[in-house]
């Protein structure tokens, strides 16, 4: 049976969807750097050896070859077409399927990160090295990635046993438009979660939906023009919600049974002022998740605390900043995004219109037609030993923002 780092970046390498970056030159006394690292990857304990880089393939070659189940060993790499130059080249011959030695390749540092966490066996004692062969620029991407896999692991903070804690006040917020498919569904599966509902209509007044759809008693709707500034609109949102914990979705988007599990853990917020959520993009069809190039886990920060200071930026590609407190992500509980499942292409062609609009023409998204996917099972499976509930501290919240906007990017225009 092929290990899950070999089936994601089958997948991932069969598309070519970015450009190699430039070839690096990497710094002084190399020979010295390989041996160090080799005995380093030889001291008795190490469970595992993540090598953050393939460089010129050298030193992945030479760790590859000691490679045991005891210890494993992943290279990561986050320049799939460089990946698939060394591939053709010979230069990888220890790659397969289910051996000791894998490979994960990926543009984006969140599927790295959340790969080698989930499915990389790191155990007690990992040894996480950057590649010595890469250049000092390729570097600085790596060592993000490698702050983030050292963040701490744990749970949201459930009240200790015997103790009982009032249910957290947790606030559903979205920004919605007139006319928008399944609206009925979004709000059905809404119901229960929150124990207050926030919504602004993009209009001047309150549609008809706002009076005939199942919404719950006692929500607050707002009628105001989104005029093309998303982040506007989302600070309107933000404005009306009460003190606590705010979930912000979209329309297009649902609770997975994980989220749905999690939340009132999460929504306590013990020791974090936001949580990144990952998002899984339904497409092809209902049964396939979108990935590779920041398309998966596309962590988007919904879940947070309301403060003086949290404010939405940027009227297109919207993110939230200002939250004074820590951050982590919560790699088991994800948002369902249905935008390519409920859009019709002509509604498509429509918000990617507004989305140029609302760039000041900075963007021009197009409608592409494949992107990589696998099956949701896939996914499913890669979180079925990680309670709801766990979150893993994001050190810097920067740490992937390439891949998270890029991933927003692709999802607008894909």
């Amino acid at each position: 049976m092929a290990h899950p780092f070999w089936t994601y970046c089958a997948q991932v390498l069969a598309f070519d969807l970015g450009r190699e970056r430039p070839e690096q030159t990497p710094g002084a006394g190399l020979d010295k750097k390989r041996l160090q690292a080799l005995r380093a990857a030889s001291r008795p304990g190490v469970s595992c050896v993540a090598l953050l880089g393939l460089g010129l393939g050298e030193l992945a070659r030479d760790l590859a070859g000691r490679a045991s189940p005891e210890c494993a060993f992943t290279a990561v790499e986050l320049d799939p077409a460089k990946a698939r130059r060394l591939i053709a080249s010979g230069a990888l011959p220890w790659l397969g399927e289910d051996g000791p030695a894998r490979l994960i390749a990926d543009a984006s540092p969140w599927a790295a990160g959340f790969l080698l966490r989930l499915a990389g066996d790191l155990g007690n004692a990992p040894l996480i090295m950057l590649n010595p062969e890469l250049g000092e620029a390729e570097k600085s991407r790596y060592q993000s990635l490698r702050r983030f896999l050292a963040g701490r692991a744990g749970a949201a903070g459930a009240p200790l046993p015997g103790q009982t804690e009032p249910r957290p006040r947790l606030t559903l917020a979205a920004i919605v438009r007139p006319g928008e498919p399944e609206l009925a569904d979004f709000f059905d599966g809404v119901r229960d979660i929150a124990g207050d509902l926030v919504l602004v209509w993009d209009g001047a007044t309150l549609p008809e939906e706002a009076r005939s759809l199942a919404i719950p008693e006692g929500a607050i709707q707002l009628a105001r023009p989104l005029c093309d500034d998303f982040a506007a609109q989302r600070n309107a949102m933000l404005a009306a919600c009460p003190d606590g914990a705010v979930l912000s979705l979209d329309a297009d988007e649902r609770v997975s049974p994980g989220l749905r599990l999690a939340l009132p853990e999460l929504a306590r917020l013990a020791q974090y002022d936001g949580v990144y959520l990952p998002r899984l993009t339904l497409a092809p069809g209902e049964e396939r998740v979108l990935c590779g190039y920041g398309l998966w886990p596309d962590p988007q920060l919904r879940l947070f605390r309301k403060t003086p200071g949290a404010r939405y930026v940027r009227p297109v590609h919207e993110r939230l900043e200002g939250l004074p407190g820590a951050t982590a992500v919560a790699p088991a509980a994800p948002i369902i995004h249905l935008n390519h499942v409920l859009k019709s292409p002509e509604a498509w062609a429509d918000k990617l219109a507004r989305f140029d609009a609302a760039s000041g023409g900075r963007l021009a998204h197009r409608l592409g037609r494949e992107y990589p996917s696998l099956p949701r099972e896939f996914f499913d499976d890669l979180v079925r030993r990680t309670p709801p509930a766990a979150l893993w501290t994001v050190a810097a919240p920067a740490v992937m923002t390439e891949s998270a906007e890029s991933a927003d990017s692709v999802n607008s225009a894909s």
